[in-house]
């Protein structure tokens, strides 16, 4: 036997040896043998001060861009000192002088200058790739006069079609060798893969045989995405270092058990710290597009003591008010505002204390307006809705305790948070109402399960007070009150099939708990239908209309999986929290049958909706208020894998949250176009395998417009302290509130 594991160990290390080496060889080859279809899904982020795509009018097919008179070629950088022939198909209409002319030059250095023709033709020149400039990019640069166009108002250069790098001979073993620290650094990832695969403690021999599986695969890939051969490496590279992380994290904080969350105290912990730290480097308090008018509310009541809201669409200094068609006017004399009144109600707390502060520095002379409109209204409003991430962080954590361990229930609420766009709905779009929904049906269905498990007149209380409170935040969330509904016939039936000389009481107390509910579900939504009086006439309606649900056209597949703004590319969290929802079965068939008929109530509601990709909105916005949901399928789903191997729950979290960090900055940079006409026309490749779908190089300046890191800044800066730094210390007292309150809750009695 010892003979054998020392022959499946030699055996092994050779194998991972020869990987290496072919895994170098075939980078060298990725990085000598390039080629790029100009115009095609796969070019952006190669080509700077380029235009748009277009195809050539002659039936042949042929797609190129127009570069501007001096535009840039970025390339993945050839082993330095090799001969390498680059071909650039170019082609431009004759100018009254001759044909154009165009200079280029490779990494700052003059090359040639050639005429372009009409007709496509190819250019190569023999060159010696430079040592790169910026790490693993070469640049080539187009230098023309501006075109003469009849009709064009752009300034051209030359079209571009087709750029191939091709080496002259093989690599020599010193160039080899040297693609083990070039990038994407294809070779240590798949010896950190080899490391990985151990520490998920997976049989050893496993070590040689992932990683030469993974790079066959990465060979096949490349076959059918040329294109692409050398991103799909980095895609691996920066899969394995994440992989790699989140494992080390697990064993770093295995050993340091004071840090291990043991338990629900030391969870908590972590839950606060991770939500200080998004906090702090994602923050940016602004209103503007749907949030203008929710804000309209509370501007509107506090300021001019009435709700109309004509001066506020027209002055407020926001980014965007709402749609035309969503400001008419109402039968009652005023401007309509389809949008609840709940997330001003919430705002109106922290937005009072910023009203006390502007008072206060005005007597100090701080030039702040009491307008409504001034940074701390708006800041500390903003702020609201980012707590209430801490909210749903703090709830989901103890609904996930009902079933899984602290180990387990603080990576899945984690992941569900980071890992889809509940993050960016609490610290970048406060002003829509999605956060604040999402905590709010996060303790409604806290309330729920704790009427579940134990049925009790004040247990109906709390559920209809959170019920009403959900729908005034978000209406659509009134499809989830299907959850009380099911109870009370659940525990009517019990009733009447009881004994009877209980059945009396049974049903005094469920029909006393039901009322009792029924009432608060008013009371506490009753804001909305004097709003709605004031503004329509009438206690009820639907401002929106009621054409745009189209039943017989359930969008399912594009709602899942349509890179528009389906839940899997644009929530991975959501997606898996759902692939783990029906492990409930096992646990509880009660609840996996009421929790399942009220997710496919609103969920399916969503999947058809004409729109049923929200709009210009980050991700599948509609569905955020499922979270608590999502959180029990990740916390059951990350439990079912913690039994087969303990590291792969981080694992999969750690690719979930590496993913959506990705997707918000190239979101918020702007290299995912806003509009969703324009995501439509964004060819799906694009979107999943473009250069630009790994921005690592803006990973440094993601914190930069952060509200408390700016504050902070402030402090240190010589020339005073920024007035708006007063606000840091209401933020911090407010977050000591929420935990505070989520405490209380914890203590309750079940």
């Amino acid at each position: 036997m010892p003979g054998r594991a020392g022959l499946l160990r030699g055996g092994t290390g050779l194998l991972l040896l020869l990987t290496l080496l072919l895994g170098a060889r075939w980078q060298w080859y990725a990085r000598a043998h390039q080629q790029l279809d100009v115009g095609g899904p796969l070019d952006d982020g190669y080509l700077l001060d380029f235009y748009a795509s277009e195809e050539r009018g002659d039936g042949s097919g042929l797609t190129y861009r127009w570069s501007q008179p001096t535009s840039e070629i970025r390339l993945w950088a050839p082993t330095p000192g090799s001969q390498i022939i680059l071909t650039l198909q170019m082609l431009a209409p004759p100018q009254p002088d001759g044909p154009q002319r165009v200079a280029l030059a490779v990494a700052g250095e003059p090359l040639v200058e050639v005429p372009v023709t009409e007709a496509p033709r190819r250019y190569a020149f023999l060159l010696t790739a430079p040592e790169p400039l910026v790490e693993g990019d070469i640049p080539v640069t187009l230098e023309a006069s501006r075109l003469a166009v009849a009709g064009d108002p752009r300034s051209l250069g030359v079209a571009l079609a087709h750029i191939t790098v091709e080496a002259v001979r093989g690599p020599p073993l010193p160039a080899l060798l040297r693609e083990f620290w070039a990038v994407p650094f294809l070779p240590v990832g798949l010896l950190l893969l080899s490391v990985g695969v151990l520490w998920l403690r997976l049989r050893f021999w496993l070590a040689g045989v992932v990683p030469a599986g993974v790079l066959a695969g990465l060979a096949l890939a490349g076959r059918w995405l040329p294109d692409a051969r050398l991103l799909l490496a980095a895609y691996l590279v920066v899969a394995v270092l994440l992989m790699v992380a989140a494992l080390g994290l697990q064993a770093l904080l295995r050993r340091a058990r004071p840090l291990w969350p043991a338990n629900d105290q030391r969870a908590w912990r972590w839950l606060v710290g991770i939500f200080l730290v998004a906090l702090a480097t994602t923050f940016v308090p602004t209103v503007q597009s749907d949030g203008t008018g929710y804000y309209a509310y509370l501007r509107s009541f506090t300021i001019d003591g009435d709700l109309q809201f004509g001066n506020e669409y027209r002055d407020a200094p926001f980014r965007h008010s709402p749609d035309p068609d969503k400001r008419r006017d109402t039968a009652t004399g005023h401007q309509a505002n389809p949008f609840a009144v709940g997330p001003a109600i919430a705002w109106g707390p922290l937005y009072g204390v910023a009203h006390l502060l502007v008072l206060g520095g005005q007597a100090l002379g701080v030039p702040w307006e009491v307008d409504g409109y001034a940074r701390p209204y708006v800041v500390l409003s903003m702020f609201t809705s980012a707590l209430s991430g801490l909210v749903t962080l703090l709830v989901c954590y103890q609904i996930c305790r009902r079933w899984v361990g602290p180990p387990v229930a603080l990576p899945a609420v984690v992941t569900l948070f980071l890992g889809s766009n509940l993050l960016y709905y609490a610290m970048r779009e406060g002003s829509f109402a999605h956060a604040l929904s999402t905590a709010v049906t996060s303790l409604y269905l806290l309330a729920w399960l704790r009427l579940e498990e134990r049925p009790t007149v004040g247990r109906w209380a709390l559920l209809g007070a959170a019920s009403g409170a959900m729908i005034l935040m978000y209406w659509l969330s009134a499809l989830l009150l299907l959850l009380p509904l099911l109870t009370f016939g659940r525990l009517l039936v019990a009733a009447l099939r009881g004994p009877v000389h209980a059945r009396r009481e049974q049903m005094i107390r469920l029909v006393t708990g039901g009322a009792l509910a029924a009432g608060l579900l008013l009371l506490v939504f009753s804001p909305q239908l004097l709003t709605w009086k004031v503004l329509y006439g009438t206690w009820v309606t639907v401002p929106q209309g009621t054409d745009y649900i189209e039943p017989r056209r359930l969008r399912l597949m594009d709602f899942l999986f349509s890179h528009l703004r389906g839940v899997l590319p644009w929530s991975p969290a959501f997606f898996f929290g759902m692939l783990g929802l029906p492990l409930l079965w096992g646990r509880n068939r009660r609840l996996t049958i009421s929790l399942a008929l009220a997710f496919l109530a609103y969920f399916l509601y969503n999947a058809s909706h004409w729109q049923w990709y929200a709009g210009g909105a980050f991700g599948p916005r509609r569905i955020t208020l499922l979270a608590p949901w999502f959180a029990i399928g990740l916390a059951l789903l990350f439990d079912r894998l913690r039994h087969w191997r303990a590291g792969l729950p981080v694992v999969l979290a750690a690719l979930m949250i590496g993913w959506m960090t990705m997707l918000t900055i190239r979101y918020r940079l702007f290299l995912i176009p806003h509009d969703p006409g324009l995501i439509r026309k964004m060819p799906e490749l694009s979107f999943y395998f473009s250069l630009e779908a790994l921005p690592l190089w803006a990973l440094p300046g993601w914190a930069d417009r952060s509200f408390v890191v700016v504050q902070l800044q402030q402090l240190f800066r010589p020339g005073g302290i920024d007035p708006l730094a007063v606000l840091l210390p209401v933020m911090a007292l407010a977050t000591w509130g929420v935990v505070a309150f989520a405490h209380y809750l914890a203590r309750m009695r079940r």
